[in-house]
């Protein structure tokens, strides 16, 4: 499963776009349908993106709105933050304009740095619904030697 870009992003020339056939987003909607609690996705945007060499923020939106429209009702909320209008945002998620599309979960807690897309996209949905779901299905040995890290 992947959602792949149609043409590689080069300057401000052409905005690149995802694709994704009927087949794939039947199982996307499959995987989402396990979702149980909702989930926020803070995105990161800026009118800027497109002046840019490569402009990934448009097809990450993309991205998003569809994963938002085949998620089961009010389970996956997208919030658009753009620099422009939010900069205060920005300061508070510690989130660089130049740096985006960026994508917080979490509230910041697990950060996406550029656009999930291509293989990226399966752990993406993945998170997504253990996130809502609540389960991480880490062995109890992992569990421990993460907890003590913090």
């Amino acid at each position: 499963m992947s959602a792949t870009p149609l043409e590689k992003p080069q300057g401000t020339a052409e905005v690149p776009h995802i694709e994704v056939d009927e087949e794939t987003k039947e199982v996307i909607k499959e995987i989402l349908s396990q979702m149980k609690n909702p989930v926020e996705v803070l995105f990161f945007t800026s009118n800027t993106c497109g002046n840019r060499d490569t402009n990934w923020c448009v097809p990450t939106e993309e991205l998003l709105d569809l994963l938002a429209s085949l998620a089961p009702p009010n389970m996956l909320t997208i919030k658009k933050i753009k620099f422009e209008e939010n900069s205060d945002l920005f300061t508070k998620y510690n989130v660089e304009p130049q740096r985006v599309p960026v994508i917080y979960l979490l509230d910041g807690a697990i950060k996406y740095l550029g656009a999930p897309l291509g293989e990226e996209v399966r752990a993406f949905i993945e998170t997504i619904v253990r996130i809502s779901i609540g389960e991480t299905k880490l062995r109890p040995k992992t569990k421990k030697g993460l907890e003590a890290l913090l």
